[in-house]
């Protein structure tokens, strides 16, 4: 019986190793349609290559990049035809600026859905992984937030805004800061999809804030560009020598320096 029962397993296990891999069909038609929500298209485009279980993105299908050739009521697009995806399963997919200077989001893009006839067409939102398939409604939201200063806010929306000057403009920050004012990040667009907000008083860095705004949500705010300020290096710089461990006969005590902790855990 044991026998038999090993037998079975070592079938069934033959079956599940010599599984064919469904291939992509050999010619691909595919379209892209691709959104900022800040309309900052310049210098962007598409690296999109042949992808296996054996190939990266050593296989692409230009060296130069695929540049977007249209632009529809959903932002850029472009249609390319793929040849010779028999021995490939699917599509990766990145879009960067220029020549690699960025990438829209750090996850690579995968498609892997295609018609009989071997078309494709997706949908690709910045700093949305999702490779959609339908044109999508895309939700309204704090992609991003950060401090700036010990009294300003960077949020980056997934949609353009136009802030009104001297306002809150809807965004409340936690622990009773306010906001006073908000500009886009660019001051000579009228509204942009980065803002920088003016709060009343500092922050402190023992806390964890929060920005919300009854439009586009909620979202925690990062210590961002703050602890590579100027400002953050001349009020919180160490000069001293006695940080790490302090050696007497009788005891041991320990220094460390760390102004954005919440909270310090001894090992011994």
């Amino acid at each position: 019986m044991k026998k038999l029962l090993i037998a079975a397993l070592a079938t069934f296990s033959m079956v599940l190793t010599s599984a064919p891999v469904i291939a992509a069909p050999d010619t691909v038609t595919l379209t892209v349609h691709y959104q900022r929500p800040g309309g900052d298209y310049n210098g962007w485009n598409l690296w999109i290559w042949k992808n296996s279980d054996n190939n990266s993105l050593d296989t692409p299908i230009s060296q130069t990049g695929v540049q977007f050739t249209g632009t529809d009521d959903f932002g850029k697009v472009v249609t390319i035809k793929i040849d010779g995806m028999k021995s490939f399963k699917d599509i990766g997919i990145i879009v960067r600026l220029n020549d690699w200077t960025a990438k829209d989001i750090n996850d690579d893009r995968f498609i892997t859905e295609f018609d009989t006839t071997g078309n494709a067409e997706v949908w690709l939102v910045q700093n949305e992984k999702t490779v959609f398939t339908k044109k999508p409604v895309i939700e309204m939201k704090i992609s991003n937030a950060s401090f700036e200063s010990l009294t300003e806010v960077r949020v980056e929306l997934n949609k353009r805004f136009k802030p009104m000057a001297g306002s809150s403009n809807g965004f409340v920050i936690s622990d009773g800061l306010s906001v006073i004012s908000a500009t886009t990040e660019n001051p000579n667009l009228p509204e942009d999809n980065e803002l920088i907000l003016t709060l009343n008083s500092s922050i402190s860095l023992t806390k964890r804030y929060q920005i919300s705004h009854p439009t586009f949500g909620s979202s925690e705010i990062a210590l961002g560009n703050l602890v590579t300020s100027t400002e953050f290096e001349k009020k919180f710089t160490y000069t001293g020598n006695d940080l790490g461990p302090t050696f007497k006969n009788d005891s041991t005590s320990f220094r460390l320096w760390a102004p954005t902790a919440t909270k310090v855990e001894l090992q011994v």
